[in-house]
């Protein structure tokens, strides 16, 4: 695990107050600029028996409040 990914997971966990469970797999990546001309028909993925998610800009379009959209999709789905 590098640092980056150290940081974010432990960021996660301090600001949703979930309990940190082991994790088995990280993977990360950013960029600086995102563009997505056709977005997605969701706004963010959600599996309720795995209990996993993904969000991100590109589900919502190329505005800078895509992934912010998305996050909040994603937070709302899973706080159901």
């Amino acid at each position: 695990r590098d640092l980056n990914s150290k940081i974010l997971i432990n960021q996660f966990f301090k600001l949703t107050g979930i309990k940190k469970t082991k994790i088995s797999f990280i993977m990360n990546h950013g960029w600086k600029y995102s563009s997505n001309s056709k977005p997605l028909r969701i706004k963010s993925y959600w599996n309720s028996s795995m209990k996993i998610g993904v969000c991100g800009d590109w589900f919502v379009g190329s505005r800078l409040e895509s992934g912010w959209i998305s996050a909040m999709d994603l937070f709302k789905k899973i706080n159901v």
